[in-house]
């Protein structure tokens, strides 16, 4: 077995990983509004905007499409900045509770993400070449 073809299984399972992860939290960000009267709501309809780009963009990250890539890195970069200031928010107030443990590991997941996508691992579908090399245009 050649060193490509063991990258390229890593980089399969860790974009297989990724994506599900990243749709599971597009799920939960939907259970919250199981709650009777919160459809209705400005932040309810702001929390299934949310949840919805989560999935779209988990789903084009899992097919390796340029827009899924960017999708979820612009996805990441604003989950990060929400992460550190509840983290500040909770650090100055002393609660180091579960939110804490959760925004903790929301940022490690956001930043693994980073880096995955800037190693270049990431191109091509979970069966495909990369499309975007301009050999192919």
């Amino acid at each position: 077995m050649n060193e490509v073809s063991k990258v390229a299984r890593i980089a399969r399972w860790n974009r297989l990983l990724l994506s599900l992860f990243w749709g599971f939290f597009g799920v939960t960000c939907f259970l919250p509004l199981l709650r009777a009267g919160l459809w209705h709501t400005k932040t309810g309809m702001a929390v299934a905007a949310v949840g919805v780009a989560f999935l779209v963009s988990a789903w084009g990250f899992y097919r390796g499409t340029r827009w899924g890539r960017i999708a979820i890195g612009l996805l990441m970069a604003f989950l990060a900045l929400y992460c550190f200031d509840r983290l500040l928010y909770f650090g100055f107030r002393k609660a180091f509770s579960g939110y804490f443990a959760l925004f903790c590991a929301l940022l490690v997941a956001a930043i693994y993400t980073w880096l995955f996508l800037f190693s270049g691992l990431d191109r091509g579908g979970p069966m495909s070449a990369d499309r975007d090399s301009e050999e192919e245009w």
